[in-house]
This record gives structure tokens, sequence and C-alpha cells, in this order.
């Protein structure tokens, strides 16, 4: 027989429990452990708000869009990626414990990296608002920021629950097994860049060091 627990004994105790809704926390040190107290009836009124919702979500997604594209339209592109590349250079180079390269990067420093790489999209596809801006300036820059911070937010949070709650009411009988691979599959094209992180490629990192060379740091 296995040994059996003494009664009156008590488990460890959290450092901290905390709730939001129906969710509920504890903390144990680093490690957090969660449990969704939702009911079904609760569930299926979730899906009906999720559901209800997904047609504004792709509303203000367009409209983000259309905005990004305006900004774009009648700012020089040169000078629009260089200031996208060395703010994101930056920040790289800045993290000196590599904290925004992996698992603990943070939302600023994904949309540091989108803008590089979406903006440059938005100049292929927009046809260009002359003559241009001479120069990016910080409200021009603060504004694409935030337009593009929220986009992405929206592509990655509420637009996939939503379409998906929006499909099961459209389809009672929806494959959820191609649904879950088609959200991952989105995620991943709106979240994967590459091979490797920045920091593991060979131009990166010359580049680094030529501009550390520049700066007389290199042999500090």
């Amino acid at each position: 027989m296995g040994r059996k627990r003494k009664s009156g004994r008590r488990g460890t105790q959290p450092d901290e429990m905390f709730s939001a809704g129906p969710f509920e926390f504890a903390r144990f040190g680093r490690l957090v452990l969660g449990r969704n107290n939702m009911t079904v009836a609760d569930h299926a009124k979730v899906q009906e708000k999720m559901a209800a919702r997904f047609p504004a979500v792709t509303l203000e997604i367009q409209i983000l869009v259309d905005r990004i594209s305006n900004r774009v339209a009648g700012l020089p592109p040169a000078k629009l990626l260089q200031r996208a590349w060395w703010g994101f250079a930056t920040r790289q180079m800045m993290d000196i414990e590599g904290s925004g390269t992996g698992a603990n990067a943070t939302e600023d420093d994904a949309t540091a990296l989108r803008l590089v790489d979406y903006v440059q999209s938005v100049i292929a596809a927009t046809p260009p608002r002359l003559p241009y801006a001479e120069e990016v300036n910080d409200d021009d820059w603060a504004a694409l920021s935030s337009d593009v911070g929220k986009l992405f937010r929206f592509l990655v949070h509420e637009y996939p629950v939503t379409r998906t709650a929006f499909r099961r009411k459209e389809d009672p009988n929806l494959d959820m097994e191609l649904e879950a691979f088609q959200v991952r599959a989105e995620l991943l094209w709106v979240n994967v860049r590459g091979h490797r992180y920045q920091t593991q490629e060979r131009q990166a990192l010359a580049e680094v060091v030529m501009n550390l060379d520049l700066c007389g740091l290199a042999h500090v």
C-alpha cells in the first residue's frame, strides 16, 4: 500500500493569490499556476460575445492598415527604413542580457522588429504620395509605431479568438483540428522571422562590431 498523507497536514501555501473574473492564479516563487472556473454556460456566453465582436475587429484592423499605408506613403522610404532599423538595432545593443531576443522579449521589442519588415512591405505595396516629407520627425514616428503595435496586437490576440468563435457559430461542425492548425500557422507567419535570432546572424554581428569600433568601444 502507498503511504497515506497524514490528516491535518497542509501543503505548500502560495506566496500570492489573485483572480480575474472566472480565472484564479497562485504564485509560488517564480512559478504561477492558473485555474479556469468557468462553467459550460459561462463559456458559451463568452463565445457568443467573441463571435459578435469579430466584424468590429476586422474593421479596426482594416482602419489601422489604411492609416499605416497613408502615413508611409508620404514619408521618405530610405529615411523611414533607416530609422526603423536603428530603432531595432539600438534595442538589441542596449539589451546586454539578451532579454529582447527570446522568451523574455517585450511588446516594444516585437514592435521594433515589425517596424523593419512590415513597414518595408508597406512601402513596396503603397503608391508614393509625392513630394515626400523631408524628414521622419518624432511625431510621425510615434504615430506610425503606435499604429503598427496596435495592428499586431489585434492579429496576435483578438483576431484569432474572435474569428474562430465566429466560424464556429456559422458552422457548428467546424473542423477544430484544421482551425487550430490554421491559427498556429498564421501566428508563426506573423511572429517568426528567419532561422535564427538577429544576434546570431553573421551580418547583424558584423554591423554591431563595426559600429562599436567606430565608437571606440570594440576593445573595451
